[in-house]
């Protein structure tokens, strides 16, 4: 009898320490997201974009895009995901839409800009956020103006899959 208890036990103990399929063991800041995407992929995409460039924002690092001026077009970063992705965008507050979007990670959503003339605001993707178990990548871009229908979007999301492979 105590042998069997032993065996189980031992049975248990390989089943647990055995890390479950999909589940990542990286924590956000010990993730490069200048190493997720060859820079000339996103470049090919958007001509604006000139360098690629790390910067440390608290305990995470962040990878701004930057235009001929030296000024973050495309950010791109990675943190522990929330409840839920468009929750996390929603923060962003009433001047913006947030849609979701299928197929694309366990769960996506895109924060949409309304336009707003008297500030000099067009409409545009602000934002996209994408949850993969308990990391979010997240793509901001404040200085390239697309729509969620241009083809632009579409390679957007096809680059994100490819990044997300690497979490």
């Amino acid at each position: 009898m105590k042998n069997s208890h032993f065996f189980f036990s031992l049975i248990l103990l390989c089943f647990f320490s055995i890390p479950q399929m999909g589940h990542c063991s990286q924590k956000p800041e010990e993730i490069d997201p200048c190493s997720l995407i060859a820079p000339e992929k996103l470049i090919s995409i958007f001509p604006v974009l000139q360098k690629a460039e790390k910067q440390a924002v608290g305990p995470t690092t962040v990878c701004n895009y930057l235009d001929k001026f030296g000024i973050p077009a495309l950010i791109i970063s990675v943190s522990q995901a929330g409840s839920h992705a468009r929750d996390t965008l929603s923060i962003l507050g009433p001047g913006y839409v947030i849609e979701e979007i299928a197929g694309l990670g366990d769960e996506a959503a895109v924060a949409v800009q309304q336009a707003n003339p008297k500030f000099g605001l067009q409409e545009g993707v602000a934002a996209l956020h994408i949850k993969k178990g308990p990391l979010s990548l997240n793509l901001s871009f404040p200085r390239i103006n697309i729509q969620v229908n241009d083809p632009e979007f579409e390679k957007v999301k096809i680059l994100a899959a490819e990044m997300l492979d690497k979490l």
